[in-house]
């Protein structure tokens, strides 16, 4: 049997859809809004209002935020449900909303006058001393 590149390609064309797909992108300047736990629904739309959240939350907390508390997912992973539920019980900017204006979230937490909790030394503690092989 012999098939030519002619052939294949009516055989097997794709007909249009009839309505075009697109893609709608959103611009930064509009309000980026996330339902709660209690059905309503708040806006984090500016740095401003990311920024009283995070002070917010050291006040109510005692400490400021970490991606962990404010990506309740990755806190359920980690198995530390109860940080899930004290974001939700909350109205909190989410990780990706803090992310998206500044770049990174420790950058948002300087930006808030507040010192970031740095990753954990991951270097055992026995090739850390004095006589440590770097």
């Amino acid at each position: 049997m012999d098939i030519t590149r002619s052939s294949l390609d009516t055989a097997t064309a794709i007909p249009a859809p009839e309505i075009p797909f697109g893609v709608r992108r959103q611009h930064q300047h509009q309000r980026v809004l996330r339902t709660t736990a209690r059905g309503t629904t708040r806006s984090f739309a500016s740095r401003h209002d990311i920024l009283v959240a995070i002070r917010l939350w050291a006040d109510r907390y005692g400490e400021p935020p970490t991606t962990v508390d404010w990506d309740p997912s990755r806190a359920r992973r980690y198995g530390q449900a109860w940080r899930a539920e004290r974001f939700e019980s909350g109205e909190w900017p989410t990780v990706r909303m803090v992310r998206a204006q500044f770049s990174t979230f420790n950058a948002a937490i300087e930006r808030a006058g507040l010192s970031p909790r740095r990753a954990p030394n991951r270097l055992a503690s026995h090739i850390s001393g004095p006589d440590a092989v770097l």
